[in-house]
């Protein structure tokens, strides 16, 4: 939680500024004055006044560490400040204070708090014709705000010597030109924060989502001499209910922290056009997701190192997944398979719709097993799956990684990139949108997405040569398959209207209720607030019928046109023995509606009636799509072209999905449970009804995946098993967009492993 604080400062002092070569003190100007900092018995427990000395201890590109002097009477004299003495101030010392100029308007100070294990900010915009500094508090962590306790956030009263701190070094930084990056003993440091009057990093993270903050704070952490900007297009959304209320999943979808892309209009499905929701804020699209944690087949994995991916296997990358998490343990799950020491909490739910106790039993007696260790790599089964949720159930993703980094990483938000620069064929840095230019010492690092990481490297020269000249974008390498190989999970749902004995998550939509609830979550008890779906099967075609298995294995072995090594290996899911280990299937049970048909409108008198849903999700489309921009301009969306239902498997595969969902809702014990089919309705019958039912109501389930593909570059791939784009240097691609083969999972498991195995070679290779 933020307050907003602006004071006035005069920043001339330049009377007393010595030369950048001998000054080891910085005089802060106007926190100097008496009148503007009074004494105060600090919650720390000592009484000062705002020191006026700060010894630097060690300097990068953008981040300072700074020993404070604080007044007292047996410490240090000053050789600045007529031999008045001072000694380091106690909280304010070189262990956790850092000054980070994140532009020559914008300085950011952060100090953690290791006991209690919270952290301060303040970020300040300096407005250098006004002469005045507005200056941003944000407090997270185990903070207390004097009210009794622990709270999510703070909001601070006005504290002139905290604000004062900020405003004292962004004084002395804008006073002392070039002294940034100095240190104490007359020397330079490796980095100074403007090179040639251009910014400097080692790393360059852009895109602060899922990958990137990810791979960005394990740099951090591995090499903490290096200094790593993260370049984020959206704000910090950390603070957002939609967003760390677990049962207000979905909410955000659409808004502002949404990209909001669409495709163009998809021909083989009744020309609709489909969304294409994806995170613009800090956590990127962890931040939107259903919080769904999962995980594919080892034989998906190995997959990927036969391709020719060397080192790319379930033995490496299960390692990887495992570190992002700390599983909470359950009665509901067994042992192996999660993690515990990972930045991303996971548990299952402590609140489960009672009807919810039909899924497991019906799933049994339609034929599937019960799996109470799902995520070990043999997913098929009928489960109850852990969700990223942190046991205070607020929502956990990304931003949890933030909590392991160093005083060297830096992020710059609601800032969009340009373009990355190039030498020849070795990236340089970034160009921002707004023109300015941002240098990489060692890397550029880009973790844009499925959608925008293409873009950006088309944007940049690294593409199809055809359409960067049409566009008159100059080739930097001619890399045809940049964009290609799109592909993404479908899904179809249904929806049934419950006995008034079950009730369900569609209470929420009566206001008083919502509100209730609310509070409850508020207050840290049992809410519906609380919910996330957690009933899931993966299973094979044979559980629909042998013969509904046979039929798709024989459609997609006749069809030579699947040549590629990624379509083979596809073919081969659908076949024994891999058919029986690699689910071609999911089902999500889902309380509340979820559906194109829409819940009840309030003048219905079917409003307020409890549903519960089945999401049927293909696992293995065969459709492949592209992703490219269509101009120069960064703020042009790219065009999307999933090509959805244009190979035949895929609409027969999800039409008969469709009425698979319907057999499982009318098989005992969940039959029990439901008067009336909501979605899709009584008059959907024949073959042909579900085939067009198919057409009308399929969706994205939001996992797209294959456009700066892991593939050696004669099969199409753009990176190489370091993720180094082929033909250029000092240029990584970490994010979903590298996934060669779409996994029988949701992604966000496999995209948090690609980030740590991607950390670990980059730290290996700079150590």
């Amino acid at each position: 939680m933020r307050q907003s604080l602006a004071v006035t400062a005069a920043l001339a002092i330049t009377a007393t500024a010595q030369s950048a070569s001998s000054l080891t003190y910085w005089y802060p100007g106007a926190a100097n004055n008496p009148s503007l900092y009074s004494k105060y018995n600090s919650m720390y427990g000592e009484a000062t006044t705002f020191p006026p000395v700060a010894s630097i201890i060690t300097s990068n590109a953008a981040t300072t560490v700074f020993a404070l002097g604080c007044p007292a009477p047996t410490g240090t004299p000053s050789s600045i400040f007529n031999g008045e003495k001072y000694e380091t101030c106690t909280f304010w010392a070189s262990d956790g204070a850092t000054y980070s100029i994140i532009s020559s308007t914008r300085h950011v100070m952060h100090r953690s708090y290791e006991v209690n294990q919270y952290s301060m900010w303040w970020t300040c915009d300096y407005d250098a014709i006004a002469t005045s500094m507005s200056c941003d508090m944000e407090v997270s962590g185990n903070v207390n705000d004097n009210t009794g306790g622990p709270v999510r956030g703070a909001i601070w009263p006005k504290e002139p010597d905290r604000l004062g701190n900020v405003m004292a070094f962004a004084t002395a930084e804008l006073v002392t030109t070039g002294r940034f990056g100095e240190d104490p003993e007359g020397g330079s440091s490796s980095r100074t924060s403007v090179e040639n009057g251009t910014n400097a990093y080692d790393f360059i993270v852009i895109g602060g989502g899922t990958a990137g903050l990810a791979v960005a704070s394990r740099i951090s952490v591995g090499l903490p001499n290096s200094t790593v900007l993260v370049i984020e297009a959206g704000p910090d959304g950390r603070q957002e209910p939609g967003i760390y209320i677990p049962g207000r999943k979905g909410s955000t979808l659409g808004g502002k922290y949404d990209w909001n892309l669409t495709t163009v209009p998809q021909p083989h499905a009744n020309n609709r056009t489909f969304a294409q929701n994806r995170g613009k804020v800090l956590g990127g699209s962890s931040a939107l997701n259903l919080m769904t944690w999962d995980r594919t087949s080892i034989a998906e994995l190995d997959a990927w190192e036969k391709l020719g991916n060397r080192g790319w296997n379930w033995k490496s990358l299960y390692p990887a997944m495992l570190k992002a998490e700390t599983f909470m343990p359950s009665p509901e799950y067994g042992v192996e398979g999660v993690g515990k020491t990972g930045p991303i909490q996971t548990l299952i739910s402590r609140i489960f719709p009672k009807h919810q106790s039909s899924w497991i039993p019906t799933l049994n007696i339609l034929g599937l097993a019960t799996n109470r260790e799902s995520l070990d790599g043999h997913p098929v089964g009928v489960s109850t799956q852990p969700n990223n949720v942190n046991p205070n159930y607020t929502r956990s993703y990304a931003p949890e990684y933030l909590k392991l980094t160093k005083n060297n990483l830096i992020l710059k938000l609601e800032t969009r990139v340009a373009k990355i620069n190039f030498k020849g064929k070795v990236a340089t840095g970034v160009t921002l949108e707004d023109g300015t230019t941002i240098m990489a010492h060692s890397e550029v690092i880009l973790s844009a997405g499925s959608f925008q990481t293409p873009g950006l490297l088309e944007l940049s020269g690294i593409g199809n040569k055809t359409l960067l000249k049409s566009l008159g974008i100059p080739v930097v390498k001619n890399l045809p398959t940049v964009g290609e190989n799109f592909s993404d999970h479908i899904r179809i749902q249904s929806s049934y209207q419950l006995k008034p004995e079950y009730p369900s998550f569609d209470v929420l939509k009566n206001t008083t209720r919502a509100a209730i609830e609310l509070a409850a979550y508020n207050a840290g008890q049992v809410s519906l607030y609380d919910y996330t779906a957690s009933g899931y099967a993966y299973f094979p075609w044979d559980i629909v019928s042998n013969d509904t298995a046979a039929r798709f294995r024989k459609l997609v072995q006749d069809d030579t046109t699947l040549t590629s090594a990624v379509d083979k290996i596809k073919k081969n899911y659908l076949s024994p023995p891999q058919s029986l280990t690699v689910p071609q299937l999911e089902v999500i049970f889902s309380d509340g509606y979820t559906g194109l048909k829409g819940y009840p409108a309030a003048n219905s008198s079917l409003f307020g009636i409890g549903t519960f849903s089945l999401i049927g999700v293909v696992q293995h489309p065969l459709s492949k799509g592209n992703v490219h921009i269509n101009s120069r301009n960064i703020s042009d969306k790219p065009t999307i072209n999933p090509n959805y239902l244009s190979h035949p498997y895929d609409l027969q595969a999800a039409a008969e999905l469709a009425k698979f969902l319907r057999r499982i809702a009318s098989t005992e014990p969940l039959r029990n449970v439901w008067t009336d089919e909501y979605e899709p309705g009584k008059t959907i019958q024949t073959d042909e009804d579900w085939q067009k039912y198919a057409l009308a109501n399929t969706l994205s389930i939001y996992h797209p995946i294959g456009t700066a593909a892991l593939l050696p570059e004669k099969d199409g791939g753009v990176v190489d098993s370091n993720l180094k784009v082929y033909g250029i240097q000092r240029l990584r691609v970490v994010d979903a967009s590298i996934i060669p083969l779409l996994p029988s999972a949701h992604i966000q498991t496999l995209v948090y492993g690609i980030a740590e195995r991607a950390a670990e070679m980059i730290i290996e290779e700079y150590r």
